[in-house]
């Protein structure tokens, strides 16, 4: 196809190997919060080899640059801020990091931190109420003790079963948290949140 048709595109599924593609530009699509897309643009219709594109939709937005900066890390700040899926599987968590001047907590799970709330849609920012070693206890104490009704479980790598973490831990309280349980490097961590309003 590309021998053929030297300017245009080649879709392909957002979980291709996009080592083993041919120069271009690539471009990897959000449609309402799941990966639907990926697009490698060449010749004339490509912004340039090596760049990549992240786009959302039906937002309409994209961010473009190249996949081969940093992530820089540092401790946990006040707010936990989830990256734009299409954004980390283009490569460009280091690129947002340079962007918008903020850390991530670890290089592989898809989370900034901040003190305050950046102008960027493409983090969804929580607030960190308690954060600690991961012990499924000490949260069920903490979720009793604060009112909560639905826990909202995000993980990744299969740490903890989600929904059967969820339904342990759902109270009948008013207020609806949102609980992160992630592997940091040979350690399981737990963060308490709730989602921001804004951001």
């Amino acid at each position: 196809l590309i021998t053929y048709g030297r300017d245009g595109p080649v879709k392909t599924g957002p979980g291709a190997d996009f080592d083993v593609f041919p120069p271009g530009e690539i471009e990897v699509i959000n449609r309402q919060g799941t990966l639907v897309q990926a697009v490698l643009w060449v010749g004339r219709l490509s912004q340039g080899d090596g760049l990549r594109t992240a786009t959302r939709l039906p937002d309409g937005i994209s961010f473009t640059d190249r996949a081969d900066y940093v992530i820089p890390c540092a401790e946990t700040n006040r707010y936990l801020l989830a990256v734009d899926p299409a954004i980390e599987r283009a490569g460009l968590m280091g690129a947002l990091c340079r962007r918008i001047r903020l850390p991530a907590v670890h290089p592989t799970l898809g989370l900034l931190t901040a003190s305050t709330i950046p102008d960027s849609r493409w983090v969804t920012p929580y607030e960190v109420l308690a954060s600690f070693p991961w012990r499924e206890k000490k949260a069920e104490d903490w979720f009793r003790a604060h009112d909560t009704g639905e826990v909202v479980v995000k993980t990744r790598d299969r740490v903890c079963d989600p929904d059967t973490l969820s339904r342990r831990l759902s109270g009948d309280g008013s207020l609806r948290h949102v609980l992160f349980v992630l592997r940091m490097n040979r350690r399981v961590w737990g963060w308490i949140t709730r989602k921001s309003a804004t951001g």
